[in-house]
């Protein structure tokens, strides 16, 4: 069962996003992206709804598989990513400071 709070992580992250005609990334690699960037578990199912929801290209990958491929611009999903990267690295020397 998808719970509602994953969806709604989900298309918090990918409104951040432009849509593709062709699909670009895969769920489970947003997956990992988003949960990151939220701080929170977020399944594969809830982003392939909410990214058909928002009208994002969805398309399966290989069967058998509940993976899919998302229309999605990476450059947006990597500056996203960028910018969670930075903030751990700053957090990280923030807390080595105090530390010291």
């Amino acid at each position: 069962m998808i719970e509602d709070d994953e969806i709604k992580t989900a298309r918090a992250f990918l409104c951040r996003c432009h849509r593709t005609s062709r699909e670009a990334m895969s769920s489970t690699v947003l997956m990992g992206i988003i949960a990151r960037w939220a701080g929170a578990y977020c399944s594969n199912a809830s982003v392939i709804d909410a990214a058909i929801s928002l009208g994002f290209a969805v398309a399966p990958c290989r069967a058998p598989s509940n993976v899919a491929m998302i229309g999605i611009a990476k450059r947006d999903v990597e500056a996203i990513r960028a910018a969670v990267t930075k903030r751990e690295v700053e957090a990280l020397r923030a807390a080595l400071t105090s530390a010291a």
